[in-house]
């Protein structure tokens, strides 16, 4: 019992990250689960996932002007959701178009608009942060600002309670005696936005929508009577909160997905449990049916390496005398990803955490701050010569001998007891890197200068092509976080015509859809190249020397294929 105990308690009182994340939801919960009751009994859910998008305009002008800043986005989000309500319903008294007709359309226009002015900042690491949000990154001030949203919430809809549950089932009769049956809908959209607008803090806009109504869903099955339908939807919020970030810090799931999808399996559940008393008790069960085997790690440095390139080289020269954890794996992209609890986790009981810097991992640190973490942080990127703002430094072997010369001194200077290993490790390595460098360089020599040219889909490669002379032709707006542009597919396809390139190279994150299209229009797909990633260990790409080494050979035989 002491073990369970431990398990369902010891992640919230050991790590603050964590006791922040469900007192975020909770609070929105009390603040989101009952409107999501009206939701249900007024049949607009539906209207509601339009509102949980429409915000995203108002958001995105925000994020365009101060960045992430908490006021700004939530005052922008709330503007943007009640224009759109408003709207919404004015369209719908002034023609004859449906209440659902006049918000979806609001919706469709409201969510092109929002992604497209998210866009123009280019920064996908903070699109993805919008749209799919992280509960674990949220900080004191957000939670102070849910929890007053939940208070205004929870003040106004006691005082429109009885307007509220008559206009739920007689709204004509509402009018008709004090015509206050269009007041309290439009207090009842604002408070929906209010929330709605919370909510994308922590669960982002796709998701925003999830401890709202889900738990109202499954609470009226349950129950009869609205009183009864508030407090239980409340309580089914809470146990998704619960047992969400449970599945969330054991299992490594997203835990906004965890949280929404716990949800789900309650209404799923529900489904069946409603009607048969008998399993009513199991719902106590269910965050203990959740119970992994516990595992104890040998004491040694503890490293965080941020991406699967930083991690190969860190085990390169830490060997087996540290405890590595890389956060982005094989074919991982780092320009998108969402950390886990126990990424979290990791961070905060690491020693030392090894990252590229120059801005290539934009959500570390949001992560560091959530975790708490004492560790030393270290730029492995420190003393390169910067090219651009570009963070692909590692495609230059020489920065690739810089990057480790870096972590060997951070090693060593945490765990002096094993300090001439990594010195020893690390002169290998950089002896290993300085034969590839110029086997590099003689492959490439072999190709005529006039035919060194190449065309990929992503700025990751101007170290490379600066170290070993290949005239670089990458497209600008071309990358693995977003989508493109028709006009710069075109400038995509009108450049391999007009320079005669016989082979295009796509990153090994790149969507296939766009390579069909690109060989539709006369490209040659001349491979895979790999920039931001290593391969899974079968593949060709599993280590930085192999990745290298991979990359040269297909980019040298493309190359004696030019016609110059």
């Amino acid at each position: 019992m002491m073990e369970i105990y431990g398990y369902l308690l010891k992640p919230f009182v050991e790590y603050g990250f964590m006791a922040r994340a469900l007192a975020a939801c909770l609070v929105l919960a009390a603040g989101s689960a009952p409107l999501g009751v009206f939701l249900v009994l007024r049949r607009m859910t539906l209207m509601g996932d339009a509102l949980s998008h429409a915000i995203l305009p108002g958001i995105a002008v925000a994020f365009l002007i101060r960045g992430l800043a908490l006021w700004p986005m939530t005052l922008g989000g709330l503007s943007a959701g009640l224009a759109v309500a408003f709207f919404a319903n004015g369209v719908t008294r002034a023609t004859k178009l449906k209440e659902d007709a006049s918000f979806m359309a609001a919706y469709l226009m409201a969510l092109a608009l929002g992604v497209a002015i998210i866009s123009m900042k280019g920064n996908a690491v903070d699109l993805m942060h919008v749209l799919f949000g992280n509960v674990l990154a949220v900080d004191n001030a957000a939670l102070s600002m849910l929890t007053l949203i939940a208070g205004i919430s929870l003040v106004t809809l006691a005082l429109c309670y009885r307007a509220l549950v008559v206009e739920c089932f007689d709204p004509f009769f509402l009018r008709s005696v004090n015509g206050k049956g269009r007041v309290a809908r439009q207090v009842f959209f604002a408070l929906v936005v209010l929330n709605l607008v919370a909510a994308f803090q922590a669960l982002g806009t796709l998701m925003a929508l999830g401890l709202m109504v889900l738990p109202a869903i499954a609470a009226r099955l349950w129950t009869n009577g609205i009183d009864a339908a508030i407090i239980a939807s409340m309580g089914f919020a809470f146990l998704s909160a619960f047992a969400g970030l449970l599945v969330s810090f054991h299992f490594g799931v997203p835990s906004g997905p965890a949280i929404v999808l716990t949800a789900g399996a309650i209404y799923l559940a529900s489904l069946f449990g409603a009607r048969r008393p008998r399993l009513h008790g199991a719902f106590l069960l269910l965050p203990l049916l959740l119970t992994p085997l516990s595992s104890h790690a040998a004491e040694k440095l503890r490293a965080v390496a941020s991406f699967s390139i930083i991690g190969d080289i860190l085990h390169e020269v830490g060997d087996d005398s540290i405890a590595i954890t890389t956060l982005v794996g094989p074919d991982g992209d780092a320009h998108v990803y969402e950390p886990t609890p126990s990424d979290v986790t990791a961070v905060a009981h690491a020693d030392l955490v090894f990252v590229n810097g120059l801005g290539f991992e934009g959500w570390m640190e949001r992560l560091i701050s959530a975790s708490a973490s004492k560790a030393k942080v270290v730029v492995v990127s420190q003393g390169i010569a910067v090219r651009d703002g570009d963070p692909h430094a590692w495609q230059d072997l020489q920065n690739g001998m810089i990057y480790a010369g870096n972590i060997r001194d951070a090693l060593a200077a945490a765990d002096p007891v094993h300090a001439e290993a990594f010195k020893t490790n690390a002169a290998h390595y950089i002896k290993e890197l300085e034969g590839l460098d110029a086997w590099a360089k003689l492959e490439i020599g072999k190709v005529p200068v006039f035919k060194r040219k190449i065309i990929t889909t992503h700025h990751a490669f101007n170290y490379f092509a600066g170290a070993y002379g290949i005239n670089l032709l990458a497209v600008q707006g071309l990358t693995t976080a977003s989508e493109p542009s028709a006009e710069t597919m075109a400038a995509l396809v009108d450049q391999i015509h007009r320079d005669k390139i016989t082979a295009l190279f796509l990153e090994n994150m790149s969507d296939p859809r766009l390579i069909s299209q690109l060989q539709s229009e006369g490209a040659v797909i001349g491979g895979t190249l790999y920039s931001d990633a290593l391969s899974p260990p079968d593949g060709p790409a599993a280590t930085y020397t192999a990745m290298f080494r991979h990359n040269v050979t297909m980019m040298a035989d493309a190359m004696k294929r030019n016609p110059g």
